[in-house]
């Protein structure tokens, strides 16, 4: 199992796929930091904020990029690696494989390697962000989102983790970015089982697990459940319940482990050159 992980890791960073969206990712918060600091740039400095509140997760200048990043989160986190299997099957690599390790080894340290490094793709550019606001803002602002005085701000029990922000706010940031990043590792392990089922090409899976995604939170929204929807859960405004996110937590863990120990392990690879 470890030399498979070491394999498949190194198969992963390796993949052209895999730098494109680390770039992506990289960029999109670069340009958030950028944004904060162009609105401070030449302005008054005695009401600049904190590098809490100038984080991408919770900065209301850049609101709209984590926002944008959380919207594209499927379609970003399965070109990562969620297809290898289906490339393996396609190129004929399986069958070498196969001669090393059992399929439930091969299939087990896809699925880890998929899921992990789809986390650490997301997570650390977020952390890249806050460590950049770190160097450009304070520790302790002089201003916030709220537009409050320090001591006037107050704990909202309908905000998620609101008492963690007021105690410890970099603490709640890193919250955040674990969220977005685990829901970005559980759509891509998704994404992995479901090749096992549909196998006429890499794009459907991608395109019809996006597609699913972006209906149901528009139905969501249509019928007045906002705070039932995934994409609620993946940013830090999010006004909404603890146990919703477990909920979507298992809905997409849950159906993954399912077809990958029931489909996958059992799998006899077919996949034609078309």
């Amino acid at each position: 199992m470890k030399q498979m992980l070491s394999i498949e890791f190194r198969n992963c960073i390796n993949r052209r796929e895999f730098k494109i969206v680390f770039l992506i990712l990289f960029l999109i918060s670069i340009a958030a930091y950028l944004i904060e600091c162009f609105k401070y740039y030449g302005g008054n400095l005695s009401s600049i904020r904190s590098a809490y509140d100038a984080c991408i997760v919770k900065s209301s200048y850049s609101l709209f990029i984590i926002q944008f990043e959380a919207f594209l989160a499927p379609i970003l986190a399965l070109p990562v690696y969620s297809d290898s299997y289906y490339t393996d099957c396609r190129c004929g690599v399986h069958k070498y494989i196969m001669t090393r390790t059992n399929m439930k080894t091969y299939i087990a340290s896809k699925g880890i390697i998929i899921f992990t490094v789809t986390f650490f793709i997301f997570f650390i550019p977020l952390l890249i962000n806050q460590l950049l606001a770190f160097i450009a803002f304070p520790l302790n602002g002089y201003d916030n989102i709220f537009g409050l005085p320090l001591y006037y701000l107050y704990y909202n029990k309908e905000y998620l983790f609101d008492f963690i922000r007021l105690q410890w706010p970099y603490l709640f940031n890193l919250i955040w970015m674990f969220f977005l990043s685990l829901f970005a590792g559980l759509f891509a392990l998704l994404g992995y089982s479901m090749y096992f089922i549909f196998k006429k090409n890499r794009i459907s899976v991608l395109i019809g697990l996006y597609m699913f995604f972006v209906l149901s939170e528009l139905l969501l929204a249509l019928l007045g459940f906002y705070r039932l929807s995934l994409l609620e859960y993946m940013f830090s405004t999010t006004r909404g319940y603890p146990l919703i996110m477990v909920l979507w937590v298992l809905v997409l863990l849950i159906p993954a482990i399912s077809i990958i120990a029931t489909k996958g392990v059992n799998d006899e690879p077919d996949i034609s050159k078309k």
